[in-house]
């Protein structure tokens, strides 16, 4: 079995230890990018609610000129 020397026991170290700096490095940014498509998450779905809020309203709104649609034919019949 090869002898493996203190030197390249370093540069082994030294070369983990980028490595591990660049996988910590990218955990950042993969952090960040979650972050970021929670937030837009977030603003998505009050939009969605917003617009659930008009739907609602549009629905009663028309519903409320049905029934008025529905009095004046009466009254003319």
């Amino acid at each position: 079995m090869a002898e493996i020397s203190m030197q390249d026991v370093f540069q082994a170290i030294k070369e983990l230890s980028a490595d591990v700096k660049e996988v910590k490095s990218e955990m950042k940014e993969l952090k960040n990018d979650v972050q970021s498509i929670k937030q837009e998450v977030e603003g998505i779905k009050d939009h969605v609610k917003h617009i659930d809020t008009k739907l609602d309203i549009f629905t009663e709104d028309l519903a409320d000129a049905r029934t008025e649609v529905r009095i004046l034919k009466k009254e003319r019949v």
